[in-house]
């Protein structure tokens, strides 16, 4: 685990925009195993976020309204394998408290400080957001890529789907994932459970965040998949069903038809479903109730 702490003053504006830019990032870039955290130097603790970075993040389909302020800790700066500040003042404020060799600042990475934009108007806001946004890029292309393992996601099909299988693959690999191919291997008729188990088995056990399953129709692999504890299997048939599955349900199992879908609307469909973030909220009450239902009559 690679811990990330993004330090401003109040933590109410810029910081709370990088914590939450950079885990859409890793996000889109399947980046795993990063821990990222806000705080300010003078934060008082329990603030909102400041309502033009709210909206400014919610333009971009993030919700940050559950983000609260922090005030930096002797603790977290121990805790965090990188500490980055918005300015290179804030960083001397901190070097007395924190290693030199894990204490950056944003002029160190983007080559100039991210003004406050507290008490300006909504465009001042924007152009934060995009400052603090291209020295995340930056720093991960510099510095976290190195450190970090991409997004393991197994992928299977029947014969039905294994050409489809192939571009998929194919793309995941263009878009810096690392698929594993559990099967099958030929276009020669298979039974898809014996595949379709061993995704659904991946995601199941914790081994894997997600995964991918292709057949025919789509039907047959969600009806393998959802047999699984803790596997949320979403057969999806557009962009519209990509997105939603993920925002509302935390789909962790894509399922698609490849004898119902173009390819084109395949890798369409696989490129929304990784990049989309569950919304949480009243969502994580109704799949509260699932896995009480799951619970329920698995120990029957």
């Amino acid at each position: 685990m690679t811990n990330l702490l993004f330090v401003c003053t109040g933590n109410t504006c810029r910081s709370p925009m990088a914590e939450y830019l950079m885990r859409e990032l890793c996000q889109k870039q399947g980046l795993q195993g990063i821990s990222v955290l806000s705080a300010g130097t003078s934060a008082f603790s329990g603030d909102d976020i400041s309502f033009y970075s709210r909206e400014e993040l919610r333009s971009r389909g993030i919700d940050a309204s559950a983000h609260r302020s922090r005030c930096i800790t002797q603790e977290l700066l121990q805790q965090a394998d990188y500490v980055i500040t918005m300015t290179e003042a804030q960083k001397h404020f901190l070097q007395s408290y924190c290693q030199a060799e894990k204490l950056l600042s944003m002029r160190d990475i983007l080559g100039e400080d991210i003004a406050d934009p507290y008490g300006r108007d909504e465009e001042s806001y924007a152009r934060c957001a995009e400052q603090i946004e291209k020295g995340l890029k930056l720093f991960i292309e510099k510095y976290l890529q190195k450190e970090v393992k991409k997004m393991r996601i197994p992928i299977a099909s029947d014969h039905a789907a294994f050409a489809a299988k192939a571009k998929v693959i194919e793309f995941l690999k263009a878009e810096g994932y690392e698929p594993v191919d559990m099967g099958c291997y030929s276009e020669e008729s298979v039974h898809y459970p014996e595949y379709g188990a061993k995704v659904a088995e991946a995601v199941s056990s914790g081994e894997c965040e997600k995964g991918i399953l292709l057949c025919g129709t789509g039907i047959g692999m969600s009806l393998v998949a959802n047999k699984f504890p803790g596997v949320r299997a979403t057969l999806c048939h557009n962009a519209f069903t990509a997105q939603a599955c993920r925002e509302h349900n935390d789909s962790n199992v894509l399922v698609m038809g490849a004898r119902v879908l173009t390819e084109e609307q395949i890798l369409e469909i696989t490129k929304i479903w990784l990049e989309t973030e569950f919304a949480g909220g009243r969502h994580s009450e109704r799949l509260a109730m699932i896995s009480a239902i799951e619970e329920k009559f698995s120990k029957k």
